[in-house]
């Protein structure tokens, strides 16, 4: 049960919930209609009487809610999945690292410390062994340290970074670290990053360093970086070779213009990574024959089923919003029908990412536009012959029609703001 996303809870209802669902196997901190800190450390059997806790989601929105997430943190040390993020305006006053040191950010950097309070010294703590861990909007630059002792990075199979800062520090502290344990230890398969750059701290060499020390087993890799000026080295993902089956690489300047790899960076990718089922990248905007040229590359993967072409392509000058996507499903035609003349495996394609979209550069939004998804279809000619076809579909639809195509169930980005090539 996920109640991260819901209304105010009561906290009534959720000590009910605990004391009725003894199996209940996630538990969530989130807003509540009253402090349920005290309610906890009041009745300490509550969470005691919960065997099959294996997840924990903490959002924490005020320091009560801070305090309930550590109880349940201390109480649950052998948790196999953590999530947590902490509100920019959440602050423990009865924690602080402030003393130690002067230039700790005083926001969201302590409250994270605080979350792990019943671990100190963390020099010396038992470090927790999870399987899966999503920061949310968290400042890292002065918590690396502490978290790498907290919690055993290397057992990590899910990590997940979603909107937080200092990163720089972060992942310099994690290359370090991995580089110094063996590959069989390190057990990751599975990396997303949905950050922005900050423009004093650029990232993208430390996030090419930290690539290149992992070991050889990613199977998942998401790579969404806004403000960035250039994308991640191609060296680091073609190590992941020989296991890599799902990539994802979305990378926006600071006006929210894509930033796509070169034809030759993207040869490179589709000729070595030749397990890859599911790919998400920039294409060039333009339906010439550059594009084609990165859709040749493409069906090179002779496992591919899933494609998101994360670029807006601009099909004609002066196409309104209706009239574009018209010949936005000819386009994705267009495109399985190439694809059938190597592999014929492209079963789900999706087209741009979400965004507004407007008339003219400076001109009001008019309107939203959701990434274009199309399954393949095909009808029987006259002469009795297959013509393949690109059927419209929706992301409800397509969860369950085409389970395995999950890289579209969710569009990392949600909502940037930029301009749509129709609008031109």
């Amino acid at each position: 049960m996920n109640w991260l996303l819901a209304e105010t809870m009561r906290v009534d209802d959720i000590l009910l919930l605990y004391q009725r669902q003894s199996g209940l196997r996630n538990l969530c901190v989130t807003k509540t209609d009253q402090p349920f800190f005290p309610s906890l450390k009041t009745r300490p059997g509550v969470l005691s009487s919960l065997k099959s806790v294996e997840s924990a989601e903490i959002y924490a929105s005020d320091e009560d809610a801070l305090r309930a997430g550590q109880i349940i943190l201390e109480t649950y040390h052998d948790l196999k999945n953590l999530s947590v993020h902490i509100d920019s305006e959440c602050t423990d006053s009865s924690f602080s690292f402030t003393k130690q040191n002067p230039q700790a950010a005083k926001k969201r950097t302590e409250p994270i410390m605080s979350l792990f309070s019943h671990m100190l010294p963390f020099g010396s703590c038992s470090a927790m062994n999870l399987r899966s861990l999503k920061l949310i909007d968290l400042n890292l630059q002065q918590a690396a340290a502490t978290l790498l002792k907290v919690i055993n990075f290397s057992r990590l199979e899910d990590l997940t970074f979603h909107s937080c800062t200092g990163m720089q520090q972060f992942l310099q502290a994690m290359t370090k670290a991995f580089a110094a344990t063996t590959t069989e230890s390190n057990r990751l398969s599975s990396l997303s990053m949905e950050l922005y750059e900050e423009e004093e701290r650029p990232l993208m060499d430390d996030l090419d360093r930290f690539l290149l020390v992992l070991a050889k087993r990613v199977t998942w890799l998401s790579l969404c970086i806004m403000d960035a000026r250039r994308c991640p080295n191609v060296e680091g993902i073609v190590r992941q070779a020989s296991s890599l089956s799902t990539l994802l690489v979305v990378i926006l300047d600071e006006v929210g213009q894509q930033i796509a790899y070169s034809a030759q960076e993207f040869s490179r990718i589709s000729s070595n990574c030749v397990k890859l089922e599911q790919l998400s990248l920039s294409f060039p905007p333009d339906s010439d024959q550059s594009l084609w040229n990165f859709m040749a590359s493409a069906w090179q993967l002779p496992s591919l089923h899933t494609l998101n072409i994360a670029s807006w392509p601009s099909l004609s000058v002066g196409l309104g919003l209706e009239d574009y996507k018209a010949q936005l499903q000819l386009f994705a035609q267009r495109i399985f029908e190439s694809n059938d003349r190597y592999t014929s495996k492209l079963a789900a394609l999706g087209i741009g990412t979400d965004c507004y979209a407007g008339l003219n550069e400076g001109d009001t939004v008019q309107g939203h536009i959701e990434r274009a998804d199309y399954v393949r279809g095909k009808r029987a000619g006259i002469f009795g012959q297959n013509i393949v076809l690109a059927i419209p579909i929706t992301v409800c639809l397509l969860q369950y029609t085409h389970p395995d195509s999950n890289l579209l169930h969710d569009d990392p980005l949600d909502l940037w703001t930029g301009l749509h090539p129709a609008i031109n």
